[in-house]
């Protein structure tokens, strides 16, 4: 028997287990369609009457079949033979006991959907030689939790990690002409396209300086992310870009809202505020508007670029949190209530000197702010100076005082 025809086991709900006497007659046959294999229904593989677990495929093999094994869950490990050089669309589609795959650098091709749905598929090895990364290869391995993408490789079709739940991290290997990665994240070779972000994706994310838009939703649940730069590159950020960013803590943004020039609030990126976050840091902006941050309760700290001139009417009302902000030299006047309900702020870290401090104009019901200590920048520690009186960033970006 070569072929099994269109449907042949169409409706055997029934059936549990194959049987075959030699595993190489498996590998001769052609199915025609999803159900002209017995493994549409059927879940175990039984060779010489013991249950197949590793697969090892007879030297000789060129090419692994159209739904070959598609559905066959005892398989939990492949051992290819050096003659196999194609494996066909869904191959392996739904081998649910799937747990490691090493494909020798024989292969060159690979078809879609190979590996679709191998919930307990953790690590994968590619080929050397492979070319292209097709449709749904990899969708829904929900245990894969990384891939390295080969230097050969030159086309990719990003479907092939879809709702790949555990996938934290793509890497690209140095030599490849088309794609690179950066913290995890898949990049075209120029680094000014972001084409996949990896679902489990954790730590702290530095977005490539050549990205100049991050689209709406484009960030959102990745409940792992832990912190995020966009760099000042961008010049646009669409609606909800980070909405169920759950567990992020820190956030570098050029500007608050859409774009610079924008009226919208801070929350416009991310729909809601998520509670984790604790620190905000503004890149570029000029201007803070009236009711910016109002209301964002969680936020401890916030860094104000070198070139806002004004913090506008009730600017961060009521946020209850906020401990410690850096007012820049440029900002000349702090508007009616812009600190109203800052009932935490204690520190405020100003650009300049204690001199300079004094032309600041600070309007009505800033309490919490004019109660809050005063630092001044300054970079040259001097020892005579009175202790906890300046202040400097460090190469992290944090917070030095002495």
């Amino acid at each position: 028997m070569k072929t099994i025809q269109y449907s042949a086991f169409l409706g055997c709900t029934r059936l549990e287990s194959v049987y075959v006497d030699s595993i190489d007659f498996w590998f001769n046959v052609d199915f025609l369609d999803t159900y002209s294999n017995p493994f549409g229904y059927a879940n175990y593989l039984y060779v010489n009457g013991e249950l197949l677990e590793t697969l090892v495929i007879p030297e000789g093999i060129t090419e692994i079949k159209y739904t070959a094994f598609a559905g066959c869950d005892s398989i939990t490990s492949i051992v290819f033979s050096s003659t196999v050089t194609k494996i066909a669309n869904a191959a392996f589609k739904d081998c649910s006991s799937l747990q490691q795959v090493v494909i020798p650098n024989t292969v060159t091709e690979i078809g879609t959907s190979v590996f679709a749905n191998c919930e307990s598929l953790e690590s994968v090895t590619l080929p050397e030689g492979l070319t292209y990364i097709p449709a749904n290869t990899f969708v829904a391995c929900t245990s894969l939790y990384e891939l390295n993408v080969g230097a050969a490789i030159e086309n990719i079709d990003t479907t092939a990690f879809l709702a790949c739940l555990s996938l934290s991290k793509i890497t690209v290997a140095e030599g490849n002409a088309n794609y690179a990665s950066m913290d995890g994240i898949l990049y075209n070779k120029a680094l000014d396209q972001i084409l996949f972000i990896p679902h489990a994706i954790d730590g702290k994310i530095t977005i490539s300086s050549g990205i100049t838009s991050i689209p709406a939703e484009f960030f959102a649940n990745y409940p792992e992310l832990d912190e995020l730069v966009i760099p000042e590159s961008v010049t646009s950020i669409g609606k909800d870009a980070f909405k169920g960013c759950t567990s992020l803590k820190a956030i570098t943004l050029p500007f608050i809202g859409e774009s610079a020039d924008s009226s919208n609030k801070f929350s416009f990126v991310f729909g809601t505020v998520p509670a984790s976050l604790e620190k905000v840091v503004i890149t570029k902006a000029t201007v803070i508007k009236d009711e910016e941050f109002a209301e964002c309760s969680g936020i401890k700290e916030i860094h104000l670029p070198e070139g806002v001139t004004t913090i506008g009417n009730s600017a961060f009302k009521n946020c209850y949190g906020l401990t410690s902000i850096i007012i820049p030299a440029s900002v000349t006047e702090i508007k009616d209530g812009a600190f109203e309900g800052c009932i935490k702020l204690s520190s405020v870290y100003y650009g300049s000197t204690a001199e300079a401090y004094k032309n600041l104009t600070v309007g009505a019901n800033n309490v919490p702010f004019n109660n809050a200590r005063k630092y001044y920048y300054n970079t040259t520690v001097v020892e005579e100076a009175a202790e906890g009186s300046f202040w400097y960033l460090n190469d992290k970006g944090a917070i030095v005082i002495w």
